[in-house]
């Protein structure tokens, strides 16, 4: 059991993220401070500087977050259940959760990320996104019940579950459709599972 110095600082860190991550999608990733982060999360700066020392830092803080749940995700799945269906289910619940303050909010926050595209938020990026694919890699091989270094079904179907979702939310993201972001993601999962479904049984 965590002791009381360490449940106190993961509720600090919980609550900086969490600032930061309402701040990023209502100012601006670029145009928010670290000062601000600090303020709304009700902390000194220097709290946050011990957790964060970098905007880069507490970006990647934020992507860590989501990463963490689906890893607890995986590790807790029921016997039977494949990963197709998991993954379906995590992006089904994922981004509804992203898009809760509204689409058009988390809509004009995308345009924004997309728009800077900075060096800091792209390294992020790609360090989460080759974590994801390692995890769905081994998760599908076990499913497939083949070695991912010998069979390169697991890795491609992994490349294109990351992919695809990536894809989906940077193409709404950029358009005035009337369709969730929810609704989009889901449907190449959806587009996925139909072409590989049934390669993909939990063993």
């Amino acid at each position: 059991m965590p002791s009381v110095r360490a449940r106190r600082k993961q509720s600090t860190r919980a609550a900086l993220i969490k600032a930061a991550d309402d701040l990023f999608e209502t100012v601006g990733p670029e145009e928010t401070t670290l000062e601000q982060v600090a303020a709304k999360a009700g902390l000194h700066v220097q709290t946050l500087y011990r957790h964060f020392p970098s905007k880069s830092d507490l970006t990647s803080a934020i992507d860590q977050h989501y990463l963490d749940r689906f890893t607890l995700e995986l590790e807790a799945r029921r016997p039977g259940q494949g990963i197709l269906a998991l993954w379906r289910d995590w992006i089904d619940r994922a981004s509804r959760e992203t898009t809760r303050r509204g689409q058009e909010r988390y809509r004009r926050h995308l345009r924004r990320v997309l728009a800077n595209n900075s060096g800091s938020f792209t390294s992020s990026y790609l360090r989460i996104a080759h974590q994801y694919e390692e995890l769905l890699t081994r998760e599908l091989a076990a499913d497939l019940g083949v070695d991912p270094e010998r069979d390169s079904l697991p890795r491609l179907v992994a490349c294109m579950l990351w992919a695809a979702n990536s894809n989906a939310a940077r193409r709404w993201a950029m358009s005035n459709t009337s369709e969730t972001l929810n609704e989009v993601c889901v449907a190449v999962v959806d587009d996925v599972i139909a072409l590989f479904g049934d390669r993909f049984t939990r063993r």
